[in-house]
């Protein structure tokens, strides 16, 4: 998960999150095996605690840092209005219909939410309110992804594995993400 401008700065999530989740899930599994009432039960409860503080403050950090700095470098910034929830759906299926790439699809929904996108937006819109930064919410219907930047011509077979967009009619090819952030800037 990053988070692109249209002058193609990149904002990436900190390497550190997917260390401490790593060290989270090993506590937690250390906590699951410990008997109740225990005393080592109660050890492993605080170590696990600590963890998720951890993460807590790091990712808190994160967002600070990159929110101040887009709403003290620049005057208006334009955001997607995304379905986190549609976006970290399930991909199981039914018994009847199951679901494919389970597995991966587990892990992006893992990454969306590490992002944090609502605390995101919420920090971006009072801080925006502090330094006088106009914050616009693009409609969540927007094809920023599939648009070319260069023509406008939208791209309708593009999937969520291709992270180049290739434009067919004016032939621009560009970093997915930028290329919306570029639709962004310009709607």
């Amino acid at each position: 998960a990053r988070i692109v401008c249209s002058d193609g700065t990149e904002y990436h999530v900190p390497q550190r999150l997917q260390v401490l989740e790593r060290r989270q899930r090993r506590a937690q599994r250390k906590l699951s095996r410990c008997d109740r009432g225990s005393n080592r039960r109660q050890v492993a409860k605080m170590r696990v605690a600590k963890v998720y503080r951890t993460v807590r403050r790091v990712r808190e950090n994160w967002l600070h840092e990159i929110t101040t700095d887009l709403v003290r470098k620049n005057t208006r910034i334009v955001i997607e209005d995304l379905s986190v929830r549609g976006m970290t759906a399930s991909a199981r299926g039914t018994v009847d219909k199951p679901g494919k790439n389970v597995r991966a699809k587990a892990g992006l929904n893992r990454a969306i939410l590490r992002a944090g996108f609502g605390e995101f937006r919420r920090q971006l819109t009072y801080k925006g309110q502090w330094y006088g930064t106009e914050i616009i919410v693009a409609d969540r219907w927007f094809a920023s992804s599939k648009t070319c930047s260069g023509c406008g011509i939208k791209n309708e077979s593009l999937t969520l594995a291709d992270r180049i967009f290739r434009c067919g009619a004016c032939g621009l090819v560009i970093d997915r993400d930028l290329n919306a952030a570029i639709n962004l800037r310009n709607w």
